[in-house]
């Protein structure tokens, strides 16, 4: 099947949604396994054919079973920072600094469960706190947008993708335009522009 995926111009796969599957665990699992070995064999396949390997929805186990065998850059597409939300799908800060020394990105998810830990108060100010303690964690070259937008409820702040540009001059506010344009474009055009020579 890999072969089909790069037929199509896929660039990423995700190895798992929240439960296990027959590449690994996912977050949601009660008893994580990490990878399994047919999971080891498809991770060496994607990067030998320049797809990354997607750890957004893995499990703890899985994640850094990945980092162990990863010859690439890993990234967590739609993954905010379990130390301003504990959700499990989040990732810890010990997480988000290896992606971004292995040169990964990592993607804010829009999802109001990921936000806050009061899902029904999270709002557009959540996703700034994540933006910012991640930035402080040395992100302002991983940090880009993942919003979740077609499969997740959003903030009642947050009604769609017409949601994206009040988004933009929030973040523009908050961090200044050089960063946000990173944020919002230039970090995963590099990674993805880049991926192929790495």
């Amino acid at each position: 099947n890999v072969e089909l995926l790069v037929h199509n111009a896929v660039k990423y796969v995700t190895l798992t949604w929240n439960g296990e599957n027959e590449l690994g665990s996912g977050a949601m699992c009660e008893n994580a396994c990490g990878i399994t070995k047919f999971g080891k064999e498809v991770v060496s396949e994607l990067e030998k054919n320049n797809i990354a390997v997607d750890v957004s929805h893995a499990s703890d186990k899985l994640f850094y079973d990945v980092v162990n065998i990863a010859k690439k850059p890993i990234i967590a597409t739609h993954s905010n920072s379990r130390a301003v939300c504990k959700a499990k799908r989040n990732l810890t800060d010990e997480q988000f600094k290896i992606i971004r020394d292995m040169g990964g990105i990592v993607g804010l998810n829009f999802y109001k469960g990921f936000l806050n830990d009061d899902e029904n108060q999270s709002s557009i100010e959540d996703i700034i706190r994540h933006a910012d303690h991640v930035l402080n964690l040395g992100g302002e070259n991983v940090l880009c947008i993942g919003s979740d937008l077609d499969g997740a409820d959003m903030p009642d702040d947050i009604t769609g993708v017409e949601s994206v540009s009040a988004i933009y001059r929030r973040f523009c506010d908050e961090f200044g335009a050089n960063v946000t344009k990173k944020v919002f474009f230039d970090n995963a055009n590099m990674y993805f522009t880049n991926f192929d020579i790495i």
